[in-house]
Parts: structure tokens; sequence; C-alpha cells
């Protein structure tokens, strides 16, 4: 394996491992905690921060390595990330929650059927495909 491609797999976790060790040790740690309600089927609170390291480790790299259709499909992986944190902070409604997440599979459908060497613009998708590519 050469060594950008070792570089690929060890940076996102050293960077996850490095957020992760310092949220742990930061006062999000009891605010993001999931504290137990009639529905949990746990007693005491549980940290929820894992996904945040595992969020700022990856998402950039597979933004940055992808071709405009898994960009997308990215972009509203980190949307969905950055829903579910302020669902942790403020509980969104399920009315906020559930629509976000079927646009953002919606556009991720749409992003990945289009094939790379289609002749055709889908317009919209065409426009935010080139807009995620903007961005490597």
């Amino acid at each position: 394996m050469s060594g950008a491609a070792w570089l690929a797999l060890l940076a996102p976790a050293a960077i996850a491992f490095s957020v992760i060790a310092f949220l742990r040790g930061s006062p999000w740690t009891t605010r993001l905690a999931d504290h137990p309600n009639a529905r949990s089927l746990h007693a005491d609170p549980t940290p929820r921060i894992g996904g945040l390291g595992l969020v700022v480790a990856i998402i950039p790299f597979a933004v940055a390595h992808a071709h405009a259709a898994l960009g997308a499909t990215f972009a509203c992986a980190l949307a969905l990330a950055l829903l579910s944190l302020a669902d942790d902070v403020r509980s969104l409604p399920i009315e906020v929650r559930l629509p976000a997440h079927a646009v953002a599979a919606l556009i991720a459908v749409l992003a990945m059927a289009q094939p790379p060497f289609a002749s055709l613009s889908w317009g919209v998708m065409t426009t935010f495909q080139r807009g995620v590519a903007g961005f490597r």
C-alpha cells in the first residue's frame, strides 16, 4: 500500500481518536449525554459524543477524495450529522427530522443514479454536484 493510502486510512482514525478524547474531558460530555426517559433501554446517562469524532474525521476526507456523486452523498451525510447534533442538543420534533432525512436520501439517490458519463443534464442535481465538486 502506498504512503498516500496509509495516510488516507490513518489520518481520519487519528483525528477521530483525538476529537473523541478531547470531547470526553469537556463539558459537552454531560450536555450531550442521553438521559434515560420512559422509552429508554438504559438506566444511566450514556454519552453520545463518539459520532462527532467520526464525522469530524471522515466527512472532510471523504468529500475531498470522492467524485461529484459521492461528494453529494457525503454532503447529505454531513447535513444529517449536523441535524442529529441539533437534535441531541434541543430534541427536534419528528416533523423536522423525518423530512430532512427523506430529502437527504432523495438527493443521495439522485446523485448516485446519474452516471458520471451521462450527457443529460438534471438541472438542480447537476448544479448541486458542481457545487460539491467545487469544495474539493
